[in-house]
């Protein structure tokens, strides 16, 4: 009941407090109202002020300037209009429209009839101000939709010549006034402005906003009116506003709340506005049902709280009669327990014991009460009471649970102070001197005082749980040794893994030899098509081939000094070279491709100030080269600056910083970071349009840091980037002295280049040589300056700008002129003769423009210091020279690939030497033995060109035979030159070392194996005179015999190896299955040509071919039939690589497609193409049969 009165009184109070607060709520609210008062004021002012603008304008025939000034200096207003309040009609006005100010025609404009009343606006006196309610925007008689809320305002003007009274008609956007008279409203207050014809302007509900003034049938509305909308009654009186209940005609909701009015026109009881500050009744119940839920909350938890204290109250008597019964109950325990149990006090004086405690207490038992635990029991002793010898209690290997601790009166003294229990372990030694650990309990005895009245020890003897532990701690060391096997093992699996990375190297060494191999075939046959009389496009398409093939070496070398960084195998040299001349011959290298991309390529070294240093410039060009390379790949327009400078660190070291700047595609922000990490490309989409492997950023940063430098860039994307490395060099010599450059400082220079990075490392190496340089970037400049009546003793220009010129003009005012152009030729030859030298190669090098001016200058002193460069790519000997030079030259050509067999005949005839090939070594040894006995009758042997990797006997053991003298004596000498595809760290000194005297690396370079071969058959001019004079037969064992003990023969016949290729070397193709439709049958052409025009060369390969198909079908039948998928697969890959080669296109993409299906070992695929690569080979057949015979008629 109390608690009922109480809530009763809280109610009321609460229902109080809300209902004073919500009053104050709508006072508040009342203050819009004043806000709205205020704004028609400001409106009022503002149409009297333009009343007053108007009627003292100067201008009548110009009366729309002060009404478009009023419109735009007030963003409220939609239009201003000068209307006759008699005629009704518009004399002038002004509108705003979409936010652009127009005239309004005369007599076009129409007033809202709802919102105005034209008879009081005729009655207006001179400078009374007529304002309007809000309507809805009308034009003519239909509301505008959307709807646009406006009211008028209109004052009275006079007019003395007309004796008229013109009225200036404002008509105001309502929006914003009425959006900001309902905003921040608070809830759950609602606002209704109601017009005096009782209309609603402003309801919560948005459809019955202006009800009155919108078309009923479209809308659908019933224009209810305020008082039929709501009831009303007042409660109370104010001296302002009136607090009124509001009853709902609709939905019988009860508001209450206030209203007040605003006065619009005072001569009109309509022209009014009334304001409802509205609460419903039902947010009032609300809040008061909200408010009331603490204290009823609160009141129900004292309740519960007295609920709960009259609850503990009984337990805790129960507990205290629980408690007794307990405290029987645990002496019923004691004496039942196993395990003894003896009560002592604080001082460790036994009280009492169980049962259980005697076999503890022993002997001592009569006497033990009254007495101290430790007179009567022995803890932890040493000895026995006998002489027997003590126990070693360090052999019983304890682990920390189970130590002994020292068992003492201070320890139970301790724990009966504490209060805390204590499990110990102790040791007794019995009357029979066994020995024994007892685990004791040591557990406070507690009552009501503060202290414990005493000590209950609980005695458990646990010797033969310690005997377990023991036994435990014996599989411990058991398993301790498994874990050290165990380290071990995985010491020999981490050993296994370093030697797993050694065979990966060494596969990646094969696997480049295997493709170099292939690869010099393709390079020395496009080198040969080359050496003939070829057109244009002929050119254009061995160039492309050239280019593809040196791109794949560029990716196989990638990945070889990839493989020896990740390794650790790299090793860098230390070797002098020129700085300047590495740049320099880098430049021209890359400038070809830049050339053909249409890009400019800009070497600025200015600044490069020592070039006769020690490092690795293979490796510093190998950054480069990556860097450059890159840059091209990824500029379509634009150009790419290379700038390098050095800087001194101290008297024999200095710092080589280089620049390589592009105006390319740029990389994205996020990628920057993780740029220079193996394999990273920007995205996919980069590497289908560029290719790669991005490993090139990868390999630069590792050699930059063994280089004991850094590399960073710098990129935004679409705008280029800027790539930045450094390496430590020594110099040549401590005392070094900076570079050596021409003095021409008596010479003045102008230098015409429209690209401004390339005319700003110009200048730069024509200002290090102390010249007077003028710069201009254009013809138009240059012209200018020319018509100055300037003179220069050197005009540098680009022949983009001189054909622009007046050749005579440009004589005038220069004395020499050297032209510019990116292939150093005259294109032009109307302008060949205005030029005193021949144009300087661009990019502009140090060395090419010094001896260009030297050349036209005259000074020949300082050209003795430069190194000898030449642009030419021109042969030592021409053919016929080559020929007689090396007239009855023999050379033995070894290697297992034809088409390397082919290649290298082919280059070696055209130097005019004889050459007999062979597949093996062991056949290269067995012709030098029949040579040197005078059985053979070919011409003796004066060189060995010499593969290294091949079947039956390889390179270097047949070196060994030769030089053992296995071959005859009179070839133990003879020089041996490598062929090899093996570029790992190494192998050049495998090669010496096995006796060979030289190194080629595949692919083969024509002018490098040139070289190699007239060094070599010049230098064994003694070795060819002992072959002549030999006349006498060795008699020595024939090599088979020993050949037959140390080499297994291979039982492949020269015709299959010589249309057998590996993998890399067919057709780059994405035929998949059944897409060898595309494909033609045979493309004689390209087939010929790959054999230089030689129809006679590809009549063998034909017949070669047509010979060993049927036995090629049997086998690839027989594969089939015994389902032996990898044999399949084999001779799949066989037979595509012959087909390649002879450029069966068809043939070669269904074989690639069996190939994969045998591998994945789709049965289906595997049926429908066997078929198929049966009927190919057919058609093939009979194309290369109609062939063969041609070539023999033709031969006829």
């Amino acid at each position: 009941m109390l608690s009922g009165c109480l809530l009763l009184f809280f109610e009321q109070q609460v229902r109080e407090g809300i209902e004073r607060q919500y009053r104050q709520m709508l006072s508040k609210e009342h203050l819009r109202v004043e806000w709205v008062e205020s704004g028609f004021a400001q409106n009022r002012e503002a149409i009297r002020y333009l009343s007053r603008v108007v009627s003292n304008w100067m201008l009548p025939q110009n009366i729309e300037s002060p009404l478009r000034d009023f419109l735009t200096s007030h963003p409220d207003v939609l239009s201003v209009h000068l209307v006759n309040a008699h005629t009704e009609k518009s004399l002038a006005g002004v509108s705003r429209t979409l936010g652009e100010i127009k005239s309004v025609p005369p007599d076009s404009y129409a007033l809202s009839l709802e919102a105005v009343d034209l008879a009081q606006w005729a009655d207006l006196s001179v400078d009374d101000i007529y304002l309007s309610s809000p309507v809805l925007q009308r034009n003519g008689s239909n509301v505008i939709v959307p709807h646009q809320p406006i009211f008028y305002t209109a004052i009275a003007l006079s007019d003395t010549e007309n004796q008229s009274k013109p009225l200036i008609v404002v008509e105001w956007d309502a929006s914003r006034l009425l959006q900001a008279l309902s905003a921040s409203l608070v809830a759950p207050i609602e606002l209704y402005v109601v017009n005096g014809k009782g209309g609603f302007i402003v309801h919560p509900r948005e459809d019955m906003a202006f009800n009155f003034d919108k078309d009923e049938k479209n809308d659908g509305l019933q224009r209810k009116t305020w008082s039929q909308h709501f009831i009303s009654r007042p409660l109370n009186v104010g001296d302002e506003h009136h607090l009124v209940r509001y009853e709902s005609t609709d939905t019988g909701q009860v508001l209450w709340g206030e209203y007040s009015t605003i006065v619009l026109n005072a001569t009109s009881a309509h022209h009014q506005l009334h304001f409802y500050f509205l609460l419903p009744q039902h947010a009032v119940e609300k809040a008061v049902a909200d408010r009331l839920t603490t204290p009823i909350v609160l009141l129900i938890l004292i309740n519960i709280g007295i609920g709960f204290a009259v609850y503990f109250g009984c337990v805790l008597i129960q507990r205290q009669q629980t408690l007794k019964q307990i405290q029987e109950e645990y002496k019923a325990v004691s004496r039942s327990t196993s395990n003894g149990l003896i009560w002592v006090d604080q001082s460790g004086i036994i009280k009492s014991w169980n049962e259980a405690a005697i076999p503890f207490l022993g002997d001592e038992v009569r006497y033990a009460k009254g007495q101290s635990i430790f007179d009567v029991i022995s803890f932890n002793e040493a000895v026995s009471k006998t002489n027997k010898p003590p126990i070693d209690k360090s052999k019983l290997r304890e682990p920390e649970k189970m130590q002994v601790t020292a068992f003492s009166p201070e320890m139970i003294e301790s724990v009966a102070l504490t209060r805390e229990a204590v499990t110990i372990n102790v040791t007794h030694v019995n009357s029979h001197d066994e020995a024994k650990m007892w685990r004791l309990g040591l557990i406070p005895s507690i009552t009501s005082e503060v202290n414990a009245s005493g000590v209950t020890i609980l005695m458990e003897d646990v010797t033969d749980l310690r005997n377990g532990v023991n036994a435990l701690a014996r599989v411990d060391d058991v398993v301790a040794e498994e874990v050290a096997l165990k380290t071990r093992q995985l010491t020999q699996e981490r050993d296994e893994a370093l030697a797993a990375s050694q065979t990966k190297g060494d596969f990646i060494a094969r696997v480049s030899h295997e493709i170099r191999t292939p690869m010099n075939g393709v390079l020395g046959m496009l080198n040969l098509l080359g050496r003939d009389t070829v057109t244009s496009e002929q050119r254009r398409y061995i160039k492309l081939a050239e280019d593809s093939a040196q791109a794949l070496i560029t990716l196989i070398n990638e990945i070889l000094d990839f493989s020896k960084i990740e390794a650790g195998r790299i090793e860098l040299d230390t070797e002098a070279f020129d700085l300047l001349e590495l740049l320099s011959d880098l430049s021209n290298a890359m400038a070809v491709k830049a050339h053909d991309k249409n890009l400019e390529l800009v070497l600025d070294v200015a600044n490069v100030e020592y070039i006769n240093v020690l490092g690795d410039g293979n490796r510093l060009r190998q950054i480069l080269v990556n860097l450059i390379g890159n840059a091209l790949k990824f500029t379509e327009t634009g150009e790419i600056v290379v700038t390098a400078n050095t800087t001194q660190i101290d008297e024999e070291t200095l710092r080589f910083e280089c620049r390589v700047i592009d105006s390319g595609i740029g990389i994205r922000e996020e990628i920057l970071p993780s740029l220079f990490t193996s394999y990273t490309q920007e995205s996919s989409g980069t590497h289908k349009r560029f290719g790669g492997t991005g490993l090139g950023l990868a390999i630069s940063k590792q050699l930059c840091e063994l280089m004991e430098g850094t590399i960073d860039v710098e990129s935004e994307r679409g705008r280029g980037s800027t790539f930045r490395f450094d390496v430590i060099l020594k110099k040549e010599y401590a005392t070094s002295p900076p570079v050596i450059r021409p003095e021409y400082s008596d010479v003045r220079i102008i230098i015409a280049e429209k690209n401004a990075a390339a005319l700003s490392a110009v200048c730069r190496l024509a200002k290090c040589a102390h010249m007077d340089a003028t710069a201009v970037g254009d013809a138009t400049t240059l012209q200018s300056v020319l018509s100055h009546g300037e003179t220069f003793d050197v005009m540098l220009i680009d022949q983009a700008i001189l054909t622009t010129l007046d050749i005579a003009l440009v004589k005038q005012h220069a004395s020499i002129i050297v032209g510019m152009n990116p292939n150093g030729v005259n294109d032009d030859s109307e302008y060949e003769h205005a030029l005193h030298h021949l144009p300087i190669i661009k990019p502009v090098t140090p060395s090419e423009l010094w001896a260009s001016l030297s050349s036209v200058l005259d000074v020949g002193e300082f050209m003795e210091t430069l190194p000898v460069i030449s642009h030419r790519d021109e042969n030592q000997y021409s053919n016929d020279e080559r020929a007689y030079k090396n007239e009855g030259m023999h050379v033995m050509l070894v290697d297992d690939n034809e088409v390397n067999l082919a290649v290298g005949s082919c280059m070696l005839e055209d130097m005019g030497l004889s050459v007999t090939t062979y597949r093996h070594g062991r056949a290269a040894v067995e012709a030098l033995f029949t040579s040197a006995m005078g059985e053979s009758d070919k011409s003796p042997y004066h060189l060995v060109l010499m593969d290294c990797q091949m079947p039956v006997l390889d390179g270097y053991e047949a070196t060994r035979f030769i030089r053992n003298g296995d071959a005859g004596h009179v070839y133990q000498d003879i020089p041996i030159v490598a062929m090899t595809a093996n570029v790992m760290s190494g192998a050049r000194e495998h090669c010496l070392e096995v006796g060979m005297n030289d190194y080629i690396s595949k692919p083969i370079d024509p002018d490098e194996l040139e070289e190699k071969v007239t060094q070599w058959l010049d230098a064994t001019e003694s070795f060819r005179r002992g072959i002549k004079m030999s006349a006498k037969k060795e008699e020595t064992s024939s090599p088979n015999q020993r050949f037959n003990k140390e080499v297994n023969t291979d039982q492949t016949t020269y015709e299959e190896k010589i249309l057998s290729v590996n993998e890399e070397g067919d057709m780059a193709t994405s035929a998949s299955l059944y897409e060898g439709e595309d494909f033609q049958l045979w493309d004689s052409e390209i087939c010929i040509k790959r054999l230089r025009g030689r129809e006679d060369r590809a009549l063998i390969l034909v017949d070669m071919f047509l010979q060993s198909a049927p036995e090629r079908l049997a086998r690839l039948q027989e594969a089939y039939n015994e389902k032996n998928y990898e044999q399949l697969q084999n001779v799949a890959h066989e037979v595509k690589g012959v087909a390649g080669n002879l450029s069966c296109l068809r043939l070669q993409a269904y074989l690639k497609a069996l190939e994969a299906a045998a591998k994945a070992k789709e049965v289906n695929d595997i049926d429908a193409l066997i078929g198929a690569a049966k009927l190919l080979v057919e058609e093939t057949s009979m194309l290369l049969q109609e062939f063969a015979s041609r070539c023999r008629r033709n031969a006829m």
